[in-house]
């Protein structure tokens, strides 16, 4: 009887502990300090979006270019966005003013979604190439 009362209160102080360690959605966005994550905004996009998240809040958006240079983007098409994130009750993330729903999110995708559009996006390997790549064209201030 001692016995089960160990395990029970062993496996109920392990949940716990369990539980108190999960990330916050915040915590996985920008995992720590910063972070890239990719996309395409649709099928026929040939060349990834890269957003960048800070814990400070900052955000942008980076793509590839036909010659495989890394750049920064300013706008899509006419729309300039302000370069801030922000999250509401950990589940909706503002982007420059626009606010996507957190459908998923885990430490390696998050699928979030505007005027009924998905959009998935997978972090980026810190130790990678992709990852120094952008974090050169990330510290380019021209």
């Amino acid at each position: 009887m001692t016995t089960t009362k160990s395990y029970l209160t062993f496996a109920i102080f392990i949940s716990i502990a369990v539980i108190s360690c999960k990330k916050s959605n915040a915590e996985i966005i920008c995992d720590g300090n910063c972070c890239f994550w990719k996309t395409k905004f649709d099928e026929h996009d040939t060349w990834f979006k890269y957003y960048y998240f800070d814990k400070n809040g900052k955000w942008a958006i980076y793509e590839e270019n036909d010659s495989g240079k890394i750049h920064k983007l300013s706008n899509l098409g006419c729309e300039v966005w302000e370069e801030k994130w922000s999250l509401h009750n950990d589940t909706l993330l503002n982007l420059g003013g626009e606010e996507y729903a957190i459908k998923n999110i885990q430490d390696s995708m998050m699928v979030i979604s505007i005027d009924n559009t998905l959009y998935k996006l997978y972090k980026i390997d810190k130790c990678g190439n992709t990852f120094k790549n952008l974090q050169e064209a990330a510290n380019n201030k021209e």
